[in-house]
């Protein structure tokens, strides 16, 4: 683990990676060390009703572990990730108000800005070389910013009435389900939070989640700081325990077109993976 006072090797170490992000795909980050441990059991779409034969192939209510689902089939969201490409919901957003929060644990800053603002933020080759400076041991989740939860709005649910309902008991009735649509950039995401059931599936980019058993844990994850960006958490504390035993932690990159059921109360945080990335999120309402 990398020892705070070294700011120079930290940033460093902090601008390789971001690099090696910005060209994931052509450097097969994925299947670096990093990002490519992955114990969260994946099952095809196709084999969902064998592995739910009791609920049709649909995930029940309050499944007890994370799963994470996969090959869907190749026009299950065509039309909604059409919509919310970075091209078209520029050119058909771009002058829509909209609610940033922060990305720590807590989400309790708030900040307005068009969404075209937000998304040239992230997005422009000087956004990318912010992200990769920033990437620190001086950064903190509470001073970055991140759209995701705020998409109540009628152009929001407009937008996501295209979107397909993972397969799930609770999302056979649509007003069981609450939805929350999510843009983010390179090295973005939200640090360690929890809440109830639900899915989130990765329209357009890569996302790395990370999960702990809140049984486990229940006065919060290893190293938990609620102002730790999940970039952060990773190289200070998942570093130091990547060779533990912990069989109530889960990690996997959950690849485009993929959905991740997480269960409830569980603990998670994620990470973006890509420079452009749109993602749905499904709360389901059972609880225990």
């Amino acid at each position: 683990m990398l020892p705070h006072s070294n700011h120079i090797t930290a940033i460093a170490i902090a601008i390789a990676v971001a690099f090696a992000l910005v060209h994931r795909r052509e450097s097969n980050l994925s299947n670096s060390l990093l990002f490519s441990n992955c114990n969260i059991e994946r099952i095809p779409f196709s084999s969902l009703p064998k592995y739910f034969p009791q609920t049709n192939g649909l995930v029940p209510n309050l499944f007890p572990k994370p799963i994470i689902i996969t090959h869907p089939h190749p026009s299950r969201q065509s039309l909604f990730r059409s919509l919310v490409s970075l091209d078209n919901i520029t050119n058909t957003m771009h002058d829509i108000d909209i609610t940033l929060s922060s990305s720590n644990s807590y989400s309790e800053r708030r900040r307005t800005v068009p969404l075209s603002t937000y998304i040239s933020e992230f997005t422009s080759t000087t956004a990318t070389a912010t992200a990769t400076a920033t990437a620190t041991a001086k950064a903190t989740a509470n001073s970055s910013w991140y759209f995701f939860g705020e998409t109540f709005s009628p152009p929001w649910t407009a937008l996501l009435s295209s979107y397909n309902l993972p397969p799930c008991v609770s999302c056979s009735d649509s007003s069981s389900v609450a939805l929350s649509f999510g843009l983010g950039g390179l090295l973005s995401g939200v640090s360690w939070h929890n809440h109830g059931p639900g899915f989130s599936e990765s329209i357009v980019g890569a996302k790395h989640w990370l999960v702990y058993d809140y049984d486990a844990y229940p006065a919060g994850v290893p190293g938990f700081d609620p102002n730790l960006r999940t970039i952060d958490w990773i190289d200070r504390v998942l570093k130091s325990r990547i060779n533990t035993a912990d069989k109530s932690f889960f990690q996997c990159t959950v690849n485009e077109g993929e959905l991740i059921y997480f269960p409830h109360n569980w603990w998670h945080a994620t990470l973006n993976l890509d420079n452009y990335t749109s993602f749905v999120s499904s709360f389901t309402t059972e609880h225990k």
